[in-house]
């Protein structure tokens, strides 16, 4: 594999965004606030996820569920599409069973992939609304 690939490249900004807020804790303020907070007053899908992150770096997994909810299906989903891609460039021969299905009926079909993506903007939508309306699913900033 060569450094400058993406696939490479993107567990090392990982590292390194995680690294930093194993130092830096994102509640004393050292980080921007989110726009969103700022501006508007509410919580957005991402609101709570750098104090999240750095509540599960340190192994606080009570406080990881109460900043971000919804990073509890977010970090998997994405941890398993970089493996699926690893695996994909490194052995293209032996791909995964999952892999093949998926790139030929699941991606091939454009009303699959349109209903995915609808389906995860409802999710960040409903997601929105409802940490707004209800207090234990907020971020925990206001």
């Amino acid at each position: 594999m060569n450094i400058k690939e993406p696939l490479v490249i993107a567990p090392v900004a990982v590292v390194a965004a995680c690294s930093l807020l194993l130092v830096v804790d994102p509640a004393t303020g050292a980080y921007p606030p989110c726009p969103s907070q700022l501006i508007l007053g509410v919580d957005c899908p991402a609101c709570g996820g750098l104090r999240a992150t750095s509540s599960l770096l340190h192994g606080d997994i009570g406080s990881f569920l109460d900043h971000n909810v919804l990073l509890v299906i977010i970090f998997p989903i994405l941890v398993l599409m970089w493996v699926l891609a690893v695996w994909q460039k490194r052995y293209p021969q032996r791909s995964l069973r999952l892999t093949r299905v998926l790139k030929s009926q699941v991606m091939k079909s454009q009303t699959i992939r349109r209903s995915l993506l609808v389906g995860g903007a409802l999710i960040l939508v409903m997601f929105t609304v409802a940490r707004n309306i209800f207090p234990y699913l907020g971020s925990g900033i206001g």
